[in-house]
């Protein structure tokens, strides 16, 4: 087992200990302890663990370095195991593993492997520049959603974890401003639209168990493109009882989701596509986020689905998921 952490980020000497009784208790050989670096956030180091012939590459910390690690393992055919200590903890929550560090250390050990869709992005600055190729495994987003990541107060973040969120959205939502954007999904042709954010998930579950695109699935070989475009007065709240109501709630029924797709058609306040490829054209630069990491201002996005590309430690999937 390899053990990637953020050194500043978790306790080093806790997390050995975890590992340690982990790793008796299941027979294997000796644990490498691999320390992020500023040069180096966990994708090289991921990457060499994977060639050095290690049987699992496990990330310790945020939603950060479990997307470095992923990057690094993905196409290699090395599991990744997760181990959450972060605020969102957004790819565990949606495997369903449990926030709970012993625990989350047992299934790197001993838990299923699971192959899963790795979104592949790269962002377009406006004097021309690139962030090369970035990688995402929960969602990416170009518009308030970034300004609300920026907003977030790492203070806040500490002392309240995912809560800090609704702070940040509490003080952005009121200020945001849409942009036009052009899209493309696939080979389709492309499209313009005035929006507050745009989205593209390979899953959805945010904290709190709601759901920002509905039936999206980490290995279903399609990401969805969900477009949020507010309008009126009372735009925003309707966008927000579609996601904490309506893809949250209603589509657990027939009904529900019936009555969710009406509220979700063409022309209505938001809307989805799907796809494997997608291009974005802001008329200005916008910020982008991916998992939760703000990534800048960019004025284009290139994004594409590389399918079941990573495999991942993960609870057994007919034995049902677990919260920490």
């Amino acid at each position: 087992m390899a053990v990637v952490f953020h050194p500043l980020k978790v306790r080093a000497d806790l997390v050995e200990r975890v590992f340690e009784a982990a790793r008796l208790a299941a027979g294997w050989e000796e644990n490498a302890f691999l320390a992020t670096t500023e040069d180096d956030f966990g994708s090289g180091i991921a990457r060499r663990a994977a060639e050095d012939g290690f049987d699992v590459v496990t990330a310790v910390g945020g939603d950060g370095t479990v997307r470095e690690v992923a990057a690094g393992l993905r196409g290699t055919g090395v599991p990744m195991g997760i181990v959450p200590q972060g605020t969102g903890n957004l790819l565990a929550r949606n495997l369903g593993l449990p926030l709970v560090l012993e625990r989350a250390v047992e299934i790197a050990y001993t838990g299923r492997e699971r192959a899963i869709d790795v979104g592949v992005l790269e962002a377009t600055r406006q004097d021309g520049t690139t962030t090369g190729e970035q990688v995402f495994l929960v969602m990416a987003g170009m518009g308030v959603d970034a300004e609300m990541v920026r907003a977030t107060r790492p203070v806040l973040k500490r002392t309240i974890g995912w809560v800090a969120y609704a702070d940040a959205v509490a003080r952005t939502l009121p200020r945001s401003k849409p942009f036009r954007v052009g899209y493309r999904v696939d080979y389709r042709a492309q499209r313009t639209v005035r929006v507050h954010s745009m989205v593209l998930a390979n899953c959805d579950m945010l904290p709190g168990g709601l759901r920002v695109v509905p039936d999206s699935q980490l290995d279903d070989g399609v990401f969805e493109l969900a477009a949020f475009r507010p309008r009126g007065i009372f735009g925003v709240a309707r966008v927000w009882t579609t996601v904490a109501i309506g893809n949250t709630l209603l589509r657990r029924s027939e009904l529900g989701r019936r009555i969710r797709e009406r509220r979700t058609a063409p022309g209505g306040d938001i809307f989805y596509r799907r796809g494997t490829r997608a291009v974005l054209l802001a008329e200005r630069p916008v910020g982008v986020q991916l998992d939760g990491d703000d990534l800048g201002d960019a004025i284009a996005l290139v994004a594409r689905l590389e399918p079941r590309a990573l495999l991942v430690r993960s609870l057994d999937p007919f034995s049902g998921t677990e919260r920490g």
